[in-house]
């Protein structure tokens, strides 16, 4: 349940997740397309795969017919993937493995961005609190 994304940001090849649903889209694409060596190629026939500037204008125009208002990239999607799984209780360290960060650091950016009830953690003092009721 892993795509293989070679040459990603920062020139890496890394995994990310593939989810089933999205399993079950691609294996309808396939069978529609066949595609050989690159999943998606390029709209100009020449041989190569699609560009990160094509994805960004495909996003572009979506965004314009749906009529989103917020500036969005394709990047927001990374950002949303990462925040998400941090809110549904995600370890930050497997969130760095999956976005493919060199550094804790980067990938604690993503913390500011989440309420901190969402996150589901009790205070330290409250469990020390519960320990002294229970000694009573």
């Amino acid at each position: 349940m892993q795509l293989l994304i070679r040459n990603g940001k920062g020139a890496k090849d890394k995994y990310a997740l593939l989810s089933q649903s999205n399993l079950e889209i691609l294996r309808d694409y396939w069978k529609a397309y066949h595609p050989k060596e690159w999943l998606f190629y390029s709209r100009n026939h020449t041989g190569t795969h699609i560009t990160s500037r094509a994805v960004q204008n495909i996003f572009r125009k979506y965004i314009q017919i749906t009529k989103i208002t917020k500036k969005v990239t394709p990047h927001t999607l990374r950002h949303s993937f990462a925040t998400h799984l941090l809110e549904s209780g995600t370890n930050l360290f497997h969130i760095k493995q999956l976005l493919g960060h060199s550094d804790i650091s980067t990938t604690g950016f993503y913390l500011h961005l989440v309420k901190i009830d969402a996150l589901n953690v009790i205070s330290p003092l409250d469990t020390l609190s519960e320990l002294d009721k229970n000694n009573d």
